[in-house]
């Protein structure tokens, strides 16, 4: 992980907006911390594509705070997501040889607090259309809004990355026939790794003692269907007294 101090279009989708359950140590909240920094991460993730097991390094950055406090809503923002495939991906398919490409990626992020922890998907990033080049690798760039998490209690609140799922739709040239179809696959972060993108620290209220931390339920998701759009997962049950629905961060 490293970080900085910093000052404070339609695309194929692949997934749909699932309801996000946050329990037991997390809440949505109002307020949003702004003592921030650009946290970053490189990952070594294999992706399932059609050709098979494709070895892809990721980079992620997003402007995170380095505190907050209990009940202020943490709101990552310019959150951006960076890879390259090759251009093979595309070609394979059948269909007229595309020219231009655009689509969407979702990064499934585990928050924990005091050892627990629960998923939450950041997806509706979008990759702009862009044309191909002649020869090389696709350097894809997805970017977008992502939900806030509030934390509820005191302790250090982790950010980690998870599941990246891509979606991607080719676009012929025009007259030159059919584009190759849309094209959706998952990819896994290699094992023996640290997938650590940032730590926010939440101190306890003076006067209090740090509550022990009870278990979050994981978030309802989506999964990617290979037509490029999505299956809209079904949200966790929801445990008396727990709050659901994180708000999404704006600029």
């Amino acid at each position: 992980m490293r970080t900085r101090t910093t000052d404070p279009r339609r695309a194929a989708r692949i997934a749909a907006v699932g309801a996000v359950t946050l329990v037991a140590g997390f809440m949505p909240g109002t307020g949003a911390a702004t003592d921030t920094r650009t946290a970053e991460a490189d990952v070594a993730y294999t992706c399932d594509l059609p050709s098979g097991a494709q070895p892809v390094a990721v980079h992620i950055a997003a402007e995170l705070p380095v505190t907050t406090s209990i009940g202020t809503a943490i709101r990552p923002r310019d959150v951006a997501l960076s890879f390259e495939l090759p251009r093979s991906v595309l070609s394979a398919s059948p269909g007229a040889e595309p020219v231009a490409v655009s689509g969407s990626a979702r990064m499934l992020i585990e928050v924990s607090q005091r050892g627990e922890s629960t998923e939450v998907p950041w997806q509706g990033l979008e990759i702009p259309e862009f044309p191909l080049p002649a020869t090389g690798d696709l350097s894809l760039r997805a970017t977008g809004e992502v939900p806030t998490i509030t934390p509820r209690s005191s302790g250090d609140v982790l950010f980690a990355l998870g599941q990246l799922d891509v979606g991607l739709a080719p676009r012929a040239a025009e007259g030159a026939g059919d584009a190759p179809p849309p094209l959706a696959f998952s990819c896994k972060a290699d094992p023996d790794q640290s997938a650590e993108l940032a730590t926010v620290t939440v101190p306890p209220e003076s006067g209090t003692t740090p509550p022990s931390g009870a278990a979050p339920e994981p978030s309802g998701g989506t999964t990617p269907d290979r037509s490029g759009g999505a299956k809209a997962g079904r949200a966790a049950d929801l445990p008396t007294g727990a709050c659901s629905h994180p708000q999404t961060a704006r600029s």
